[in-house]
């Protein structure tokens, strides 16, 4: 089992994993667990080789500062459709090879200065259809290679007039 590189858990009834479930899985580049109905922070240790991760369709409503701790080859983190209100600032610290992040069709209300500052290779970034109200001006500072982003069908009415004169 420590040869497995890929596990496909999606569209089952997963309420719960535990940090050690994945955690001997060495080999491990892409985990799916979409569509189940994880609803706890959920929490990837140690997965050095790990490049995608697929949450999408679950009912997590926080992502915690070590949800993804020590995973600094991820490249495709996919969150989209679930209840997200709250990420810790930290959530994304040193996720420095992360290129897509989906957020889209959460309930986030707004995105600190500090949340994707780690974020340096990010190409894409999703959050339409949130609840995102304003937006802090040095929020995308650090986004230097964003291609895509799209914040549509969001609350925002002010834009901060140098929210994207830094990135």
């Amino acid at each position: 089992s420590k040869l497995i590189a890929s596990i496909y858990l999606n569209s089952n009834q997963i309420k719960f994993t535990s940090n050690k479930t994945f955690q001997n899985l060495n080999k491990l580049f892409l985990i799916n667990l979409s569509n189940n109905k994880l609803n706890e922070s959920i929490e990837f240790l140690n997965l050095h080789l790990l490049e995608t991760i697929f949450l999408e369709e679950n009912n997590l409503r926080a992502i915690g500062k070590n949800s993804f701790k020590k995973i600094q080859n991820l490249s495709v983190l996919n969150l989209f459709k679930n209840n997200i209100q709250f990420i810790d600032d930290f959530a994304f610290r040193n996720m420095h090879k992360l290129k897509e992040l989906n957020l889209n069709r959460n309930l986030l209300t707004n995105i600190s200065q500090f949340l994707l500052s780690d974020l340096y290779s990010l190409k894409i970034l999703n959050m339409r259809q949130n609840r995102l109200s304003s937006l802090n001006e040095n929020a995308f500072s650090n986004l230097k290679n964003l291609e895509i982003l799209d914040l549509s069908i969001n609350l925002i009415e002010i834009l901060p007039p140098n929210l994207f004169f830094k990135t």
